[in-house]
């Protein structure tokens, strides 16, 4: 009876430390795949005053998904270089900066996440709608992307980056820019750190969200769910997220940024048809900003995947943009 028990609870013991191996194991594989970064960089040849777009839009340009699409009408017509610090201490953030009138407001365009940078065709096409339009530009390399500082093999989905977006914001403030001149639009993970960094930067008053995740757990599970595994995975995650980046992804919610203060002003932007990032974390951002009573704009677009709608609807986006960034942030006198 003994030797009986002394084997089950051996066997016990050997098939406890294989599931935890597993588990842990493919934990640690999902936090590899989410955040390990090889700091590529797509459109690395785009110049802000010459850029194209990648041959699957253009193909689809062709094709007549975008019809009203010509990269030729957003070119920006100048740009400077400009290198800053992030909040972050020994970090270094590259920027492209389009002056277009220094009593204009200026907006920090923030790029997704990797493989992404100041020089993908999003955050250029963004750019030019907004230089355009007659605001100014600060198009930026978040941390471990592009041309800025790269300390990491990992990303911290906003925990850190955000850092990097007050760091710019201190910039501009040094150029002379108002507090209540400068704005923020984000796009896809850049949507999800501006509206950290504008949850922790109260001077700024609008931030442009497209496309963000609401909480990171929500979005792994869909991410876990779409490979037929169970959430419960997410557990293992957020331990092995904390262990390698040294911060959990979920610490800092992007729903932070909603609040009910009556000079901050969010606009939220989603494709209905996003299978990268469900149409449910914008029903959950705006279910909470009605009942915060929160200054928030939407445009919810039908038909319209993950950051489609500026391809799509160039123009539309590009006037409720501008008009967004001109009625809430202001415009100071010479």
């Amino acid at each position: 009876m003994t030797s009986l028990f002394g084997r089950f609870q051996r066997y016990f013991t050997i098939g406890v430390v294989s599931i935890l191996i597993i588990y842990f194991g493919l934990s640690g594989l999902f936090v590899l795949k989410a955040s390990l970064t090889d700091f590529a960089c797509p459109g690395k040849d785009n110049l802000p005053t010459e850029w194209y777009f990648p041959d699957k839009i253009a193909a689809k340009i062709t094709l007549e998904r975008y019809p009203m699409l010509d990269r030729t009408d957003w070119q920006l017509p100048s740009y400077q270089t400009v290198v800053f610090k992030s909040k972050m201490p020994n970090v270094d953030i590259s920027a492209w900066y389009t002056k277009i009138d220094r009593r204009a407001p200026v907006v920090i365009v923030v790029h997704g996440i990797r493989p992404n940078c100041k020089n993908a065709y999003e955050s250029l096409l963004i750019s030019g709608m907004l230089a355009r339009g007659g605001i100014n530009v600060l198009n930026i390399d978040l941390q471990n992307h592009g041309d800025s500082s790269k300390y990491s093999n990992f990303i911290a989905y906003g925990q850190r980056e955000y850092l990097d977006l007050l760091g710019a914001y201190d910039w501009l403030r040094s150029q002379g820019f108002q507090a209540n001149q400068i704005g923020l639009a984000g796009l896809s993970l850049g949507a999800v750190t501006s509206a950290i960094a504008f949850s922790k930067e109260t001077d700024i008053r609008a931030v442009w969200l497209d496309s963000p995740f609401s909480d990171f757990d929500s979005m792994f599970c869909y991410e876990l769910n779409k490979l037929y595994l169970p959430c419960f995975f997410r557990f293992g995650v957020e331990w092995i997220g904390q262990l390698l980046l040294g911060i959990s992804p979920n610490t800092i919610l992007p729903i932070e940024a909603i609040s009910d203060s009556p000079h901050r002003y969010i606009f939220l932007t989603h494709g209905m048809d996003d299978t990268r990032i469900p149409f449910s974390h914008a029903q959950t951002f705006l279910s909470l900003a009605q009942s915060r009573n929160a200054n928030i704009d939407v445009w919810f677009v039908e038909d319209s995947m993950h950051l489609e709608a500026m391809l799509q609807f160039p123009r539309t986006y590009q006037k409720k943009l501008v008009k967004f960034f001109k009625t809430r942030l202001a415009t100071v006198q010479s």
